[in-house]
C-alpha cells in the first residue's frame, strides 16, 4: 500500500512539474502547452493502436487503409513537437477530417457525430477565432450530408433509413451544443489570458512594459539586430528631482506624474519603439533599427515634450536622458549589460551636467 501511494505521489509531482499550475508569469506556458500536446498525442496513439488491433481481429480490413497512415501521422507529430509544436493541432485536425471523410464515403454515417468533436479539439489548442473557423467544418459536412440522407441517396431502407436520419439530426444538434459551449468557454479563457498577460507584462501604474517583459523584448531586439546587421539604440530616462515631488506633494501626486510622463513619452516615439519601466522613476526606451544620431533627435524630442507639458498639481517637470547605440560593427563587441550600462553612464553624465538635458556615450569618450 505504501508503494502504491508513493507511485501516486510521483505521478502527481510529474503532472505538477509539467503543467506549472501555479505559474502565472508565463515562463511555464510553452512547457505546459507541449505537455498537453504530448499527452494528447500519446492518448491518440494508444487509442488508434487499440482500434487497429480491433479492426484486424474483426476483419475490418478496409479501415486499415486509414488507420495505419493515421498512426504514422501521430508519430510524425511527436517529431514535429521539437521543431514546430504550434503546427501539431492543425496536422491532427486535418488528419481526423480526412479519416472521417473516408468513413463517410464508405457509408458509415454515424461518424457525423464524431465530427462534432472537432470544435472541442480546436478549443483546447486554439484561440476563439480559430476555434470558430475549425467549427465550420462539421457544419459544412452536416449541411452536405443531411440532404443526401433525407432523400435516401445511400440506399438505406425502412427502419434503417429512419435510424440514419435520426443520427444526422442528433449529430447536427450535438454540433451546435458543442460549438456554443466551446466558443463561450474559449472566449472566457482568452479574456482571462489577456488579463493575466497584462498584469505580468505591463506596469500596473504607468502602463509601460514591466521590467521583466522589457528585458525579454530587449533580448529579442538585440538578437534580431545582430542577425540583420541593424543598428539598435537605447534611451535611459529619469525624472529630475522626483524625490522632491514625492516629499512635497505626496506619493499619490508622484504616481500621477509617472502616468503622465509615460503618456507623453509614448506619444513622442514610434509604435515600433518599446517603452518600459526600468525601476522607480527610471524608464528604458528601445529604438530598433535606429542610428545614434536619430536616437539623439528622439531623445531631445521627448525631453522638450516633457518640459512643455503641464503635469497634474506640480506643473513643470523635467527629465534627463542618457543615449547609447550600437551598429553592425560595434554591436558584436557588446552585450545587453554593457549596452544598458552605457546608457546608464550617459544618464549619470546628464545629471552631473545640470539635468534637463540629453547626453550620449560619445560624450563620455571626450570627458
Amino acid at each position: 500500500m505504501r508503494l502504491f501511494f508513493a507511485f501516486v505521489k510521483k505521478i502527481e509531482d510529474k503532472v505538477r512539474d509539467c503543467f506549472h499550475p501555479t505559474d502565472i508569469e508565463g515562463e511555464g506556458f510553452n512547457k505546459s502547452y507541449e505537455c498537453t500536446l504530448k499527452v494528447t498525442l500519446l492518448a491518440a496513439f494508444l487509442l488508434k493502436l487499440l482500434v487497429i488491433v480491433k479492426n484486424i481481429l474483426l476483419g475490418f480490413n478496409e479501415f486499415l487503409i486509414v488507420d495505419f497512415p493515421f498512426l504514422v501521422v501521430i508519430l510524425f507529430c511527436f517529431f514535429l513537437l521539437k521543431r514546430r509544436s504550434s503546427y501539431v493541432p492543425t496536422v491532427m485536425i486535418v488528419t481526423i477530417i480526412f479519416s472521417f471523410t473516408y468513413y463517410l464515403l464508405k457509408g458509415y454515417l454515424y461518424v457525423l457525430f464524431w465530427y462534432s468533436l472537432i470544435p472541442l479539439i480546436a478549443g483546447i489548442f486554439y484561440d476563439v477565432r480559430k476555434t470558430i473557423y475549425a467549427s465550420l467544418i462539421p457544419l459544412v459536412v452536416n449541411t452536405l450530408i443531411f440532404p443526401l440522407v433525407e432523400f435516401n441517396k445511400f440506399g438505406f431502407k425502412g427502419s434503417e433509413a429512419e435510424g440514419i436520419l435520426l443520427i444526422s439530426v442528433e449529430s447536427l444538434l450535438s454540433y451546435f451544443a458543442f460549438t456554443i459551449a466551446v466558443v463561450i468557454y474559449r472566449s472566457f479563457l482568452d479574456n482571462y489570458q489577456k488579463v493575466v498577460e497584462s498584469l505580468v507584462e505591463r506596469d500596473s501604474l504607468t502602463g509601460a512594459f514591466s521590467r521583466r517583459k522589457l528585458f525579454k523584448i530587449l533580448e529579442e531586439r538585440f538578437r534580431v539586430s545582430l542577425e540583420k546587421a541593424e543598428p539598435l539604440s537605447l534611451l535611459m530616462l529619469d525624472i529630475d528631482r522626483f524625490k522632491k515631488v514625492n516629499d512635497t506633494y505626496g506619493h499619490q501626486v508622484g504616481d500621477l506624474v509617472l502616468k503622465k510622463l509615460v503618456e507623453v513619452v509614448k506619444k513622442s516615439v514610434r509604435s515600433s519603439d518599446v517603452v518600459g519601466r526600468y525601476g522607480g522613476e527610471e524608464f528604458l526606451i528601445v529604438l530598433p533599427n535606429t542610428q545614434l544620431g536619430d536616437a539623439l533627435k528622439v531623445a531631445e524630442k521627448i525631453r522638450k515634450n516633457v518640459e512643455n507639458t503641464n503635469f497634474p498639481v506640480v506643473g513643470e517637470v523635467t527629465i534627463s536622458i542618457g543615449v547609447t547605440a550600437g551598429d553592425r560593427n560595434t554591436l558584436r563587441n557588446k552585450n545587453l549589460d554593457s549596452l544598458i550600462q552605457e546608457a546608464d553612464d550617459a544618464l549619470y553624465l546628464a545629471k552631473k551636467r545640470g539635468r534637463n538635458r540629453v547626453e550620449t556615450v560619445l560624450e563620455l569618450v571626450r570627458v
